[in-house]
């Protein structure tokens, strides 16, 4: 999921990996001030309910990062991957401003924090400009709990993302066992079979399609799959949508939003009435 869209930047990125100075640099999305009147409150990953203007307190919303990196709120200070396709910062989202919250058209918002907080980001440098390729926002969190609810038993991943949704699916007491299906060997190399080190119950990490595993572990596995940039890009995936008829357990995310005022019709997502 990215913060949002990124705005006049003309970075290019050497061949040595090393990014030069920027004649411009993204910012994050914001919009009018929320009501004065209106008390920030604590943010919690499991229970947060989305509101159309939510406020947070900066102090609530604390990640461990992927990698020490200084935070900042420049975007291209952060670590390169060592093939330099990738870029990971610990960008700073400074207290007021606004990222979007949108659950459906029926449901769209905003979120903001009382103070500065720091929003992990991975960069897909192969991008011109670079784009944010995925970030841990409130949004990210709030639509991947339907997912991480489905968690029981056997569980497959698809996506290993910063890892966050793969750390708390295999958190939950009912997951007796976690398969990762990451198609980047880069980033599995670059941390993916680190962190999975870390999670006793991951038992196998596969570099490869998700769609070509599905069903090979056996008829009650959990297929979990967050393998779009866009929020319910999946209803527009035909592979996703084969598997999702023909298995019992597939979710991708951003499922939900279909019968929630976004549909998929001859092709392309349309809002429905």
């Amino acid at each position: 999921m990215t913060i949002s869209a990124m705005n006049n930047l003309t970075v290019q990125v050497s061949a040595t990996g090393q990014s030069p100075l920027p004649q411009s640099v993204t910012t994050f999305g914001c919009s009018e001030a929320t009501p004065a009147q209106q008390e920030a409150e604590v943010w919690d990953e499991e229970r947060t309910r989305f509101k159309p203007h939510l406020l947070l307190k900066a102090e609530s919303f604390r990640f461990r990062p992927l990698f020490k990196t200084v935070p900042s709120t420049i975007w291209y200070s952060g670590l390169v991957s060592p093939t330099g396709c990738y870029l990971y910062a610990n960008r700073i989202l400074p207290a007021g401003q606004r990222l979007k919250l949108s659950l459906s058209p029926r449901q769209e918002g905003t979120v903001e924090f009382d103070g500065d907080v720091v929003i992990p980001t991975l960069f897909d440098l192969g991008k011109q400009p670079p784009e944010p390729w995925m970030s841990l926002t409130p949004q990210e969190m709030i639509t991947q709990r339907p997912g991480i609810r489905r968690a029981s038993g056997t569980v497959m991943v698809g996506g290993l993302g910063l890892g966050w949704f793969l750390r708390k699916v295999h958190d939950r007491e009912e997951v007796e066992r976690v398969i990762l299906v990451e198609k980047c060997n880069e980033l599995l190399d670059w941390y993916g079979y680190e962190f999975c080190r870390s999670l006793p119950k991951v038992t196998d990490v596969i570099c490869g399609d998700v769609y070509d595993q599905i069903g090979r572990f056996g008829a009650k596995t959990k297929h979990l799959l967050d393998i779009w940039k866009g929020y319910a890009e999946c209803l527009l995936d035909e592979r996703f949508r084969w598997h999702k008829r023909r298995y019992k357990h597939v979710w991708g995310w951003g499922e939900e939003a279909a019968g929630s005022g976004l549909t998929y019709k001859n092709g392309t997502l349309v809002v429905t009435k």
